[in-house]
């Protein structure tokens, strides 16, 4: 995602996590737009109050979750396909 800071893989190699400047809502609008370019399908996506979100995409036989914590003008994003 533009603007990505501190991206790095988790120590069991799991997933990846990224810091990014803006919102949750941004974030989410990213996934949304970006994913599907590339073929993927928003299978399910769940928001809580704050906007904190979990997306689930799904392409051919693969998936991958993504998990979006806002934390101020901060947002934390973790992706992983497990």
């Amino acid at each position: 995602m533009p603007q990505a800071t501190g991206g790095q893989e988790t120590e069991d190699a799991l997933a990846y996590t990224y810091t990014v400047r803006g919102s949750a809502l941004e974030v989410q609008d990213f996934y949304k737009r970006e994913m599907s370019l590339l073929g993927w399908r928003l299978l399910t996506a769940g928001r809580a109050e704050n906007n904190n979100a979990i997306m689930i995409f799904q392409k051919d036989f693969l998936s991958i979750n993504i998990i979006i914590v806002g934390r101020g003008d901060e947002t934390y994003v973790v992706l992983s396909d497990r």
